[in-house]
């Protein structure tokens, strides 16, 4: 007598129905003769938050990086709360993850780069990728037309947009005119702010660029939105590759359903996953070709340990039957750490969506003709750069060599003008200049603490661990103040910096301030299963979208 209920037959089998989870699904289904399942624990945002998880300008909606608020939003988040971290005077975060079809794509802030607005990595970056894992498959070269394939891409509607916003056309290698079906477009309103920021960024030494979809990130430019036109709404993997698969009798969405265990057989060959429905039933998706593991950066290490493969001492902790011994599984973790400033501006910004008149105006005008304030996730022009030699010169020769370590053009600093609300006066409008430290040396972990997927497992991200990172943080603080009091700003500007304001100067006193509150989390945890080149699990039966290198 079988130990499990009843299989139900599938050729491929995806855990995880997020970015690369349905994207995958929607390619797949495209050959009629396959069946595909997707199994996804969440159901539909559009229909459990709403305009919340709709509208650009609602972006941040349950994203609060506050610990007591992680479960404000359990029908499209997960509610990870993160280990206290050393490098932040032990502090912890909420750390959103999408938990709905669509995945994280339905809770970040839309901008278009690999994580969450649209652009895409340096040609170095993917040069690098493919020569780790040993197949030029991922170089850059080999990998743009896939990029132009999933894309359909819509240059600013003028007529809406104002005249001193305009965006360059981008390379005409960047997209492609029959691609989709992801939705990526400029917002119908610009960050007033905005219009400073060219200017602004080259009088610190970030030159103009033309886009961040070309193989090059270094520059200053508006970034587009993973936002469809003309209805200016969220384009997420959900809306985008399930909606276009919507109707093909081959896939089928098992939504609320959580996986529980990847099964395999006799010679570790993925052969199905157990999964539990909202009603409590348990039952089995087998895998005929491949069971495909895209549960995100945090839960595909859990199911793989709980499935057998990882640290031998975990497992054993939790009786969990040892299938492979990886160390490595839920190690090496990267994420990149976020800093901000804020100052108040004179200029228009999301903070006025305090007001409720303002917010009721800004609703009429959306609703009327998608213009107007919330078609903009409220920060719109990004600069990249490796820290100039002025900056390079206060750092340590241990952190020079670290660094080095990424490629050539591959930027370390990422800043980007914000206008999201901050809870100052009612009716002010205040400007966040935020910094990610894109080039991280520190490294965190997911370790489960349960054999039970419907346990979250813990995770530390580790933020400014590494002691290279704390001295690139500094530096990074020090050109977002340098970029907010540029003289291009300079008439936009109204009283003195408010965060973290004009008392902390020295070294010492802006490391303190970012260990002490003044860095949360940018959410782009990566490379969290560093197993899968080295071991091949049986060949064909199993594999990886989240976090290989």
């Amino acid at each position: 007598m079988s130990l499990f209920p009843t299989s139900i037959p599938y050729d491929y089998v995806i855990i995880g129905g997020g970015t690369a989870g349905l994207t995958l699904a929607s390619r797949l289904s495209e050959r009629s003769g396959l069946q595909i399942a997707i199994v996804e624990a969440g159901g539909h945002y559009e229909t459990d938050s709403g305009n919340n998880s709709v509208v650009p300008g609602y972006a941040g909606y349950g994203a609060s990086t506050d610990a007591s608020t992680a479960n404000d939003t359990p029908l499209i988040d997960w509610g990870f709360v993160t280990a206290p971290m050393m490098g932040l005077d032990g502090r912890k975060f909420h750390y959103a993850r999408g938990k709905t079809l669509g995945g994280s794509s339905a809770r970040n802030y839309m901008v278009f780069v690999p994580t969450d607005t649209y652009h895409r990595g340096t040609a170095g970056a993917y040069n690098k990728w493919a020569q780790l894992v040993g197949d030029e498959s991922y170089t850059f070269a080999n990998m743009l037309p896939f990029f132009r394939k999933s894309v359909h891409y819509l240059k600013p509607n003028t007529a809406f947009r104002a005249a001193n916003a305009s965006v360059p056309a981008p390379s005409p290698e960047a997209y492609s005119p029959v691609g989709g079906p992801l939705g990526v477009s400029h917002a119908n309103w610009a960050l007033p702010m905005s219009s400073y920021a060219s200017q602004a960024f080259s009088s610190i030494g970030i030159p103009p660029a033309q886009d961040f979809s070309s193989g090059i990130l270094l520059g200053a430019q508006y970034c587009p939105l993973t936002v469809s036109s003309p209805n200016e709404e969220r384009s997420s993997s959900q809306s985008s590759f399930l909606e276009a698969a919507v109707g093909r009798a081959n896939l089928r969405v098992y939504s609320r359903t959580l996986a529980k265990r990847i099964l395999f057989d006799n010679e570790k060959r993925a052969t199905g996953v157990l999964v539990k429905a909202e009603d409590g039933t348990t039952f089995i998706l087998s895998a005929r070709s491949e069971v495909i593991l895209s549960a995100g950066a945090f839960q595909s290490p859990q199911l793989l340990m709980v499935s057998g493969i990882g640290p031998p001492s975990t497992l054993a902790k939790y009786d969990i039957p040892l299938l492979v011994a990886r160390n490595s599984v839920g190690q090496n973790m990267w994420d990149q750490p976020s800093l901000s400033l804020v100052q108040q501006i004179s200029l228009e910004t999301q903070s006025s969506l305090s007001v409720p008149p303002l917010a009721a105006a800004a609703a009429a005008a959306y609703i009327a003709n998608r213009t107007g304030i919330l078609t903009s996730n409220g920060a719109d022009f990004i600069g990249w750069e490796k820290l100039p030699p002025s900056s390079r010169a206060h750092l340590s020769a241990h952190a020079l060599q670290e660094l080095a370590r990424f490629p050539t053009d591959w930027p370390e600093n990422e800043m980007v003008i914000g206008a999201l609300p901050f809870p100052g006066t009612p009716g002010a409008n205040y400007a966040i200049v935020f910094a990610d430290l894109v080039a991280p040396l520190s490294r965190g972990n997911v370790t489960i603490v349960s054999a039970d997927t419907a346990v979250l497992p813990v995770v530390n991200p580790n933020y400014l661990g590494a002691r290279t990172d704390r001295e690139v943080a500094v530096q990074m603080f020090r050109r977002c103040r340098a970029l907010l009091g540029s003289p291009a700003f300079a008439p936009i500007l109204v009283g003195e910096e408010l965060v973290p304001g004009p008392a902390v100067q020295t070294d010492a006193e802006v490391l303190a301030f970012l260990m002490g509150g003044g860095v949360g989390p940018a959410y782009h945890a990566s490379c969290s299963c560093t197993f899968s080149i080295l071991v091949g699990l049986g060949g064909p039966g199993s594999d990886l979208m989240d976090g290989l290198v």
